[in-house]
């Protein structure tokens, strides 16, 4: 390549492919990782939810909009809806993220109450993001009580079955 340009025509070659992919980048286009097309799409639904949590917890459910979410996450409105039909499932998703799947991610019965599960859950409560986001739950639950409701009736359900299998193991011993 170098016979046929001179070193001077690589340089602006190399300088206009540079400035083609930072205005690539800066349109959305492509992430600084690559172009949207080659993210995985199975990981889609997990960006949307860490997006959608940030969003919540800056703006709250009231406040929080599905484009800033889509945006955070580098996808377009209708991907956002390809995968959540609407602000509530999304919130109940990020919920179901934050506690629901780490609960049942713990279902192997710890063998003493002072385990490494225990304190493992615990930390996990006390986290700030998850802090806040319970502090979220409790503001929205006057103001939307529907899905409020339904993530509480899911995470405490799915609490209280994991509960019955530690007390059902050590009650075992």
């Amino acid at each position: 390549v170098s016979t046929i340009l001179g070193h001077s025509d690589l340089l602006r070659v190399v300088s206009i492919k540079d400035l083609l992919r930072d205005m690539s980048i800066r349109s959305g286009a492509m992430s600084e990782d690559g172009p949207k097309f080659r993210r995985r799409k199975e990981d889609r639904p997990g960006q949307l939810i860490d997006a959608a949590k940030t969003e919540f917890v800056e703006h709250g459910f009231e406040g929080a909009k599905l484009a800033r979410i889509a945006k955070r996450a580098g996808v377009s409105n209708g991907t956002l809806y390809h995968y959540f039909s609407d602000k509530s499932e999304l919130f109940r998703a990020v919920f179901r993220a934050a506690f629901v799947t780490p609960i049942l991610e713990r279902q192997v019965p710890p063998p003493s109450p002072s385990s490494n599960a225990l304190l493992s859950a615990m930390e996990h409560l006390m986290h700030e993001d998850t802090l806040a986001l319970v502090a979220i739950l409790l503001f929205e639950a006057q103001r939307h009580p529907e899905p409020v409701g339904e993530i509480a009736s899911e995470v405490l359900s799915t609490a209280e079955g994991l509960l019955d299998q530690f007390v059902a193991a050590h009650l075992a011993e």
